[in-house]
């Protein structure tokens, strides 16, 4: 019973403090990705929105020679796979985002290499599978 009252009260102490510690400061920014404008207090973040967040992670993590297709998008791959995960057969759901933490659930749909990129896979539409993200997370670099 105390340990249950003391993690709650802890919970709640850490929830103001990140609170108290993001400030107040607003910065008014283009996306790097689209160009579209949007607001943040956070001084590191450059995207406006999960989706071009998602993609420049993507531009920064494959080496350009690996690149074959440089179209494929989530979106385009939701469509192409019928937005369902190829490694648990269960629908992606693009709403599945906490705005709270403003941070994707885990059945948000993401791009899954199925030869991954650090082995050697390339970025095309043929080693592309469409994947929850913590279906994509759990599998690794693992090779299926």
């Amino acid at each position: 019973e105390y340990a249950a009252e003391w993690a709650k009260e802890h919970r709640n102490y850490n929830r103001d403090r990140s609170r108290d510690l993001r400030g107040s400061k607003e910065y008014s920014r283009k996306c790097v990705v689209c160009g579209k404008a949007f607001t943040t207090y956070r001084p590191s973040k450059f995207t406006c929105c999960n989706e071009c967040k998602q993609s420049r992670l993507l531009e920064r993590r494959i080496p350009k020679e690996q690149i074959v297709d440089a179209d494929i998008t989530v979106k385009a791959l939701f469509k192409r796979d019928g937005g369902i995960c190829y490694l648990c057969g269960k629908p992606c759901d693009f709403d599945d985002i906490d705005k709270t933490k403003n941070a994707i659930g885990r059945n948000y749909p993401s791009i899954e290499h199925m030869i991954p990129v650090v082995r050697g896979g390339l970025h095309s539409w043929e080693n592309v599978k469409l994947a929850h993200v913590g279906c994509n997370a759990s599998k690794g670099a693992k090779v299926i």
